[in-house]
């Protein structure tokens, strides 16, 4: 099982990077996730989506200060 996830590891980031933001694909994969019940990837696949959500809200309040900075 290790294996497959560390195989699996580079193609998913470079799926996050072209479509992690699209929440049609993400409520897609979350689909995916419950009916691919392999209890790894899924666990992997969960917190590698939390990561990229928590970075992207993170930037988008950043940005948002600048811009109320910037405004004022």
């Amino acid at each position: 099982m290790q294996d497959v996830l560390v195989a699996y590891q580079p193609t998913r980031r470079r799926r996050m990077a072209q479509y992690a933001f699209s929440p049609i694909r993400k409520l897609l994969r979350i689909a995916y996730d419950i009916f691919n019940k392999d209890s790894d990837i899924i666990f992997f696949r969960k917190s590698c989506r939390h990561a990229t959500q928590f970075t992207q809200t993170h930037a988008s309040r950043q940005t948002q200060r600048i811009f109320e900075h910037r405004l004022q």
